[in-house]
């Protein structure tokens, strides 16, 4: 990241935390106080004190980052071995001879209300393409549909993104699809909303394995752009399916690992040997301000002392090396 970007991170970060500590907390709190029926410690105490953290990413993806010993990266966990697509599904994914581009925009966002001018540019990109298209559409119909799109209000991705027929996934950059892409080796178009979106479909942008369109400047010149890119461009798919090798090349599987740790904590009464010291830290001990400030105090007493020394010693040996001079004046003065 450069200084813009790391600026906007360090101020989101840091929103994101004021947010938590004074808005989520309380209403946590007392959702747990209402609906459980138990005084439970604070939830930063609670925190500070978690004995394991199972972290659904990997740094194949995300990047290697200084995790302590109690966080675990099991990213991908949810992914399952594939299974057949139903009958009509694979039917249409076999006979495209020239692949599929699989469009869905997830769960939490209804393609079937996108803006009209948008389902427009979308559908006219769309019917000019020699590849079909899998639309996950949630209303029954659309207008000026083009026959080489299937719409469907449901499909199972995970097994529909295995299909080795899918050239590209369209998406929103949902944790999960996200994750299942990556597994699966298939190039992605990102168009982020909100959340962590815009990090998953950085993070494979990166990786020179997708695309980042801006849903507010998608038009047909830019979507026809990015779905030619990586059709014309066999550099998407190397990249795609050399991220998917490191992704999945570990000695457990996820779930294996996830199973592996907790029983480990369990063995070992809470293990609180990998819980980091750092949680018992102030921001200021954590970021060692304390630490700075008080050498740059030290350095500066150090100059002001050598400073005001030089000064002191130079004032002296001027002052010594122009008495005689004045002497001499004054004696030349007295002859005259």
């Amino acid at each position: 990241m450069n200084f813009y970007n790391r600026l906007i991170n360090a101020v989101s970060i840091l929103m994101y935390k004021l947010s938590f500590y004074y808005t989520f907390t309380e209403t946590s709190q007392n959702s747990i106080k209402n609906y459980l029926n138990i005084d439970s410690p604070s939830l930063i105490e609670l925190g500070k004190t978690t004995s394991l953290m199972l972290v659904n990413s990997h740094y194949t993806l995300y990047g290697s980052r200084p995790f302590v010993p109690n966080i675990i990266e099991v990213g991908g966990i949810h992914v399952k071995p594939a299974q057949k697509l139903p009958q009509d599904l694979e039917k249409f994914i076999n006979e495209s001879s020239h692949g599929v581009i699989y469009f869905c925009m997830g769960s939490m966002l209804k393609a079937s209300t996108l803006p009209e001018e948008k389902r427009l540019d979308l559908i006219e990109v769309f019917s000019k393409l020699p590849q079909r298209v899998l639309w996950k559409w949630e209303t029954e119909t659309m207008p000026d549909k083009p026959d080489n799109v299937k719409l469907l209000k449901w499909m199972p991705q995970r097994d529909v993104l295995a299909h080795p027929n899918i050239k590209i996934f369209i998406s929103h950059g949902g944790l999960l699809g996200t994750t299942e892409a990556v597994y699966s080796g298939v190039p992605i178009i990102g168009m982020p909303f909100y959340g962590d979106q815009a990090v998953n479909v950085e993070a494979v942008q990166a990786a020179g394995a997708g695309i980042r369109l801006d849903f507010k400047n998608l038009n047909k010149e830019t979507l026809e752009n990015a779905i030619r890119r990586i059709l014309d461009d066999p550099k998407y798919k190397e990249n795609a399916k050399q991220l998917s090798e490191r992704f999945r090349d570990r000695p457990q599987s996820p779930l294996e690992t996830a199973i592996y740790w907790t029983e480990y904590v369990i063995r070992h009464k809470g293990a609180p040997h990998l819980r980091s010291a750092a949680v018992d830290l102030t921001w200021y001990q954590y970021l060692l301000l304390d630490v700075v400030a008080f050498i740059i105090f030290i350095l500066i007493v150090t100059v002001t002392i050598l400073y005001y020394s030089i000064k002191f010693i130079y004032n002296l040996i001027n002052k010594v090396f122009s008495k005689p001079q004045k002497n001499e004046k004054r004696s030349k003065h007295k002859d005259d």
